[in-house]
């Protein structure tokens, strides 16, 4: 474990390898995101998609009210939904070409 008092240590925070939300959106292509109300990284996913948005990329954000952060690996109405709405993300960045 690195002390705080180490210099690198704050830099390590806002570095992309550690946290895309720091990234360099320019030139992405279309992105979907799915995610939970309920996961710990909620915030970071809204935050993902803001920042993506912001350098213009096309993002498509789902999120489900449910505790349940995987629901894609689990066979319910919430998880057929899910791989329903990503394969019609595919489709259409297919039929646009991007």
């Amino acid at each position: 474990m690195l002390p705080l008092e180490y210099p690198l240590w704050s830099s390590l925070f806002i570095d992309p390898k550690a946290s895309p939300i720091f990234a360099d959106f320019d030139g992405f292509p279309r992105m979907c995101i799915h995610t939970s109300k309920h996961d710990m990284h909620f915030d970071d996913a809204v935050k993902l998609a803001e920042n993506a948005h912001k350098a213009s990329v096309y993002v498509k954000m789902n999120y489900w009210d449910t505790p349940r952060h995987h629901l894609e690996r689990l066979s319910s109405k919430d998880a057929e939904h899910s791989y329903r709405l990503a394969a019609t993300f595919v489709d259409d960045c297919i039929s646009l070409g991007a």
